[in-house]
């Protein structure tokens, strides 16, 4: 698992490339919030077009993400997800609060 990041127009993109699984995946959320606490921006994209699976340690971090942009009021979105891993997050009901959306270029 890889992890990027831009700031495209004020807002931090964070682009994850590869599995959301366990174990590559422990501290992938705090890696990222601590990411967010540095480049102090008030909306983030969480960019998964590069990601092929999530199992429950990667619905559990982004879950952890979005609850910490809530909590500090920062806008926050999930963008590329593929059809498999739309499944998971509809089948978990999590497909509004991760607040999906088809493409980055909508949300800039």
């Amino acid at each position: 698992m890889n992890i990027k990041h831009e700031i495209k127009d004020r807002v931090l993109i964070i682009s994850i490339e590869g599995e959301l699984i366990s174990p590559q995946a422990l501290d992938t959320d705090k890696n990222i919030i601590s990411l967010i606490e540095k480049e102090k921006k008030e909306r983030i994209i969480i960019d998964l077009s590069k990601v092929d699976y999530v199992d429950s340690t990667g619905l559990g971090i982004l879950v952890s993400i979005r609850l910490y942009c809530k909590k500090n009021r920062i806008l926050y979105a999930t963008v590329g997800v593929n059809e498999k891993i739309k499944r998971t997050f509809t089948v978990t009901e999590m497909t509004s609060f991760l607040n999906i959306h088809n493409s980055i270029d909508k949300l800039l």
